[in-house]
């Protein structure tokens, strides 16, 4: 992606009635949460789906890692890798 842009990558689950998901980005020193600010929570009961969408706005070279989404269901969790790049050209 080019710097400044916007970018939504989504995890999910569907069908589980009790799931944690939750964004890390990779640093040089291990994991590292990502501020609440970037992620948006959506469950939808009915079908027990739920998202979590990370949101980098105005993107920066800052921003460029690789994010892993983990979802926890009973003590157990499995992962989703993204990784984002952002180019420092305009």
């Amino acid at each position: 992606m080019d710097r400044g842009q916007d970018a939504n990558v989504t995890c999910e689950s569907e069908g589980v009635t009790t799931t944690m998901l939750q964004w890390k980005k990779a640093t040089n020193a291990g994991e590292a949460p990502v501020p609440d600010s970037m992620v948006t929570i959506v469950k939808d009961k009915s079908t027990n789906r739920v998202r979590a969408i990370l949101k980098i706005t105005n993107a920066r070279k800052k921003d460029s890692s690789f994010y892993k989404c983990t979802m926890t269901v009973s003590g157990q969790a499995k992962y989703k890798m993204a990784r984002i790049f952002v180019d420092g050209r305009i």
